[in-house]
């Protein structure tokens, strides 16, 4: 997995070999939390499997999910004291099991600033999640319940390729971030419409072409 980094090619062969000595394997469980932003910087982190999910929790106590990271992804977010320039105050935890790769703060430290190209990776990666971050909010802000419903089961069904996703409200609530009582009223009137039937912990999507239709132009 560290051969597959975009600088990896343009490290000196002693860069390489301590990146190697250094990047630890971890394992968490769904539910662990691996990051807080009042810990110590973790370090950068790559997905080996699983999903891990970035979050804010709001005053109110409601969590705002920020983006996920799966199979092959990194993030630099949580070494946030190299980069000093970035104030990212998050929580990480598992989404499911999730085995990653991780390369200690002072490690990445050094590579940072013996390598222009090291530097390069952090900059970007850390920009595709800021991306990722304002798309959130503007989900959250310009677009209804309705909407981000329908756009978030599509995005489950084509990741899968099939039409039953397999999540309690409670779950889709957190991803979509609203109120699972908002959410419980959404899927009703979805199953009600006709687009999506529902049992315990499962939503099977029925029509596809009409939440796609709502995803974009809302009701």
């Amino acid at each position: 997995m560290l051969e597959n980094l975009p600088f990896w090619s343009h490290l000196t062969d002693d860069q390489q070999q301590y990146l190697i000595r250094s990047a630890g394997l971890r394992e968490y469980e769904k539910g662990q939390q691996l990051y807080d932003s009042s810990d110590e910087c973790l370090g950068m982190i790559m997905v080996e499997s699983g999903t891990i999910r970035t979050y804010i929790v709001s005053p109110e106590g409601r969590e705002i999910t920020l983006f996920k990271l799966s199979e092959g992804d990194s993030c630099v977010l949580s070494v946030a004291c190299v980069l000093s320039e970035i104030r990212f105050e998050t929580q990480i935890m598992a989404a499911e099991d999730a085995r990653l790769r991780i390369v200690p703060t002072g490690v990445f430290d050094r590579l940072f600033r013996e390598n222009v190209y090291v530097r390069e990776f952090a900059y970007e990666t850390a920009t595709r999640r800021f991306s990722a971050v304002m798309h959130v909010m503007q989900q959250m802000i310009f677009a209804g319940l309705d909407q981000r419903l329908a756009e978030f089961l599509l995005e489950r069904y084509e990741e899968s390729g099939s039409p039953e996703i397999v999540m309690t409200q409670e779950e889709i609530s957190r991803e979509i971030n609203s109120a699972r009582e908002v959410v419980a009223r959404a899927v009703r009137q979805f199953a009600k419409d006709g687009l999506v039937s529902t049992s315990r912990g499962r939503i099977r999507i029925l029509d596809p072409l009409g939440l796609q239709e709502l995803a974009e132009t809302g009701r």
